[in-house]
């Protein structure tokens, strides 16, 4: 159970100022280590090798929300010929599936909850402008 971590995709995409904050000071620290780290100057070349790395992986998770929150309003094309769906007498063939597990059951109610709403439905308005 410890290794099972609640997956909130559906929510501001913070990790952007984090990313930020963390890149102004590697940038700061590596062009003017002077006034921070005076009689260590290969330090703060560290130091600001490790704020750029952890602004770098704050700015990919940042991405990786947001291209969560993108996919739910573009599902992928799926297109079968009527020649291609198998025939039975006995099971009836609904498409492509997955294994559903606890993990889609979470982002399902995310999705439908009204703080969620927000992030994959089009917006009333940009719908009455397409109509």
């Amino acid at each position: 159970m410890a290794s099972e971590v609640f997956d909130n995709r559906l929510r501001p995409a913070i990790e952007f100022l984090p990313a930020a904050v963390l890149g102004a000071g590697g940038v700061v620290l590596g062009t003017a280590p002077g006034p921070f780290f005076p009689l260590m100057p290969g330090l703060a070349t560290l130091v600001a090798a490790v704020f750029m790395a952890l602004a770098g992986w704050r700015f990919y998770q940042g991405c990786q929300i947001l291209r969560y929150r993108r996919q739910l309003k573009r599902l992928p094309r799926y297109v079968l010929d009527a020649e291609a769906i198998p025939f039975s007498h006995q099971k009836l063939f609904l498409g492509r599936g997955f294994p559903w597990d606890q993990r889609h059951s979470q982002r399902l109610i995310e999705a439908r909850s009204p703080s969620g709403r927000r992030y994959v439905y089009l917006r009333r308005k940009l719908i009455r402008h397409l109509h």
